[in-house]
């Protein structure tokens, strides 16, 4: 890698006992420092090859340290001309913008609007006035980090402004999660005045909602809990139903749990997923990845047999059905999702 030599005309020289005793970055900062830059040069814009520099942003020789907060990712070119070496060394045209780079990507998250307008335009089949009774649940398959929540809050707050349902209940694997819901519900007001909670214009959802919760919640139109709370909550969900409270439920990550069927058992996630469906108006389920390591069936969705052939002939297998999808591939055109890069690095 070339080194960030002193004729660079960025800060003063020190001594060498002030330096950094670390020259260069290390295999795992350089790891970073190009997923930081999503394999593009963060002068330029282009896509790195294999041959990228890590730069110095305060020069070793100035003082700098090899930390990632003194790191970018640079084509040689850019790394030349950074250098202070003459431009037609290289006949490289460097961005005018360089030290204020922007996102190479704005992120785009209108799939969330596309999908509530589906949502909308076929809720006949996804809602009903009656417990249970409605044909099927949505289910929004979104690439990872595609931002599954936001779009369920999104449902979740048409479906209440529409004075559908009363009462949201969220279920997601793990309690780490539960914590940005709040955050997440400021981001959607409810244009129904009637349905705003302590003067808020906004989603107002319970983070700290527990089975021995004995009385109808009135300051909060919705919860989040866990998988595993879900078969101890049920009393308190049957108590909401007694109190004419409607419920919609929104499962997040469904995959965890399975079904039972004839060749194979389900799981308690999976059992106490589809019990609640007696009390719900409306079921939507999130889903990343869809389909379980183990083959078997996962609650609520759709699934469709297909064949395929392969080097040992005609192989039989089946894949799902959402109500709508944003694949990985959506995810990268809408600069949400990563590239999946593979550098080489020599040991």
């Amino acid at each position: 890698m070339l080194s960030c030599m002193t004729l660079i005309r960025l800060g003063a020289l020190v001594t060498s006992a002030e330096r950094d005793p670390k020259r260069t970055f290390t295999i795992s900062q350089r790891r970073r420092l190009f997923l930081r830059a999503d394999g593009h040069c963060q002068r330029c814009g282009c896509l790195l090859t294999e041959q990228w520099h890590a730069h110095h942003v305060i020069p070793h020789a100035g003082g700098g340290d090899s930390a990632l907060g003194n790191g970018m990712a640079l084509c040689v070119p850019c790394h030349v001309l950074v250098h202070g070496w003459d431009d037609r060394m290289s006949g490289h045209k460097a961005n005018p913008d360089f030290g204020n780079e922007q996102p190479i990507f704005e992120k785009d998250y209108s799939w969330q609007e596309r999908s509530l307008v589906l949502f909308q335009t076929k809720i006949d089949d996804h809602y009903s006035t009656t417990p249970g009774g409605f044909t099927a649940a949505w289910v929004d398959q979104v690439t990872p980090s595609g931002g599954k929540t936001i779009g369920s809050l999104k449902k979740a707050g048409w479906l209440i402004d529409q004075d559908l349902v009363d009462y949201v209940v969220w279920v997601v694997p793990r309690n780490s999660i539960k914590g940005g819901f709040e955050d997440d519900a400021r981001n959607v007001e409810l244009a129904n005045s009637s349905k705003h909670r302590l003067n808020e214009k906004h989603l107002r959802i319970d983070t700290e909602l527990s089975s021995g919760r004995t009385r109808v919640p009135r300051n909060h139109h919705g919860a989040v809990i866990t998988y595993q709370a879900l078969e101890t909550m049920y009393d308190f969900f049957e108590l909401l139903r007694r109190a004419n409270i409607r419920l919609a439920f929104v499962f997040d990550e469904i995959h965890h749990g399975a079904e039972e069927s004839a060749t194979s058992s389900g799981n308690q996630w999976g059992a106490a997923a589809k019990k609640c469906v007696q009390l719900a108006h409306c079921v939507i389920c999130l889903t990343g990845t869809p389909l379980r390591s183990d083959d078997k069936t996962v609650p609520f969705l759709n699934y469709r047999k297909l064949q395929v052939e392969s080097d040992d002939g005609l192989k039989s297998g089946f894949e799902v059905e959402p109500s709508f999808a944003f694949t990985y591939a959506d995810g990268m055109a809408a600069g949400i999702a990563r590239k999946l890069i593979f550098e080489h690095f020599d040991p």
